[in-house]
Parts: structure tokens; C-alpha cells; sequence
């Protein structure tokens, strides 16, 4: 587990694209490299953000975000995060691994 907030991950992902590892609902692992960059993201994905919130209510503790794999949004929980750091490809980090690690779901 990180022991980043959600607005320090807020921050991140509005200024980078990151490496995330998270902890599915199922158990399993994901990685796969996320953003919120104004410049990245595709036209109507805050719209698109804000009716999911809508939908399904409190979101104190999770983050979408857009998916540089799937080209889609990402919901994940902060408490799930095992990993989060900028991603690099200089450190050959995030290797567009967007399935369950364990599960390959």
C-alpha cells in the first residue's frame, strides 16, 4: 500500500502519466499506466467522469482516470493502490499490462 492521498494522486496524474498497481474488487492485481492530463484526454472524458460519479455516489476514496492502454476510463480505489509512481520509459516501467495479474480477467 502507498501512503500517498488521493490528492497527491490527483496531482500526479493531472501533471503525468503514471504507473499505477491496484488491487481489484476480485482480489487480483492490475497495473497499467494512467493519466489526467488536459492534453491526453480525449474530448467529453469529464463529462463522462462526472456521470459516473453521479452514478455511483460517494467516491471519497476512488479515482478515474484514462486507461494510455485501452484508451478508456479506469476506476480505482485509493486504499487498493500498491503501487503509483510517474511513469518512465527510461526505467522501462509499465509494460502495458492492462488485465488481472493474477486472474488474466
Amino acid at each position: 500500500m502507498t501512503n500517498m492521498t488521493k490528492d497527491q494522486m490527483v496531482t500526479m496524474l493531472q501533471n503525468n502519466t503514471c504507473r499505477v498497481t491496484f488491487t481489484k474488487g476480485c482480489g487480483c492485481g492490475r497495473e497499467t499506466q494512467l493519466t489526467l492530463q488536459e492534453s491526453v484526454l480525449p474530448a467529453g472524458t469529464d463529462a463522462a467522469m462526472a456521470a459516473r460519479a453521479s452514478k455511483e455516489g460517494n467516491k471519497e476514496e476512488t479515482i478515474d482516470a484514462w486507461d494510455m492502454f485501452t484508451n478508456s476510463l479506469r476506476t480505482f480505489k485509493v486504499s487498493g493502490v500498491t503501487v503509483f509512481n510517474i511513469f518512465s520509459e527510461d526505467t522501462g516501467d509499465g509494460s502495458g499490462i492492462t488485465h488481472c495479474v493474477q486472474c488474466d480477467g
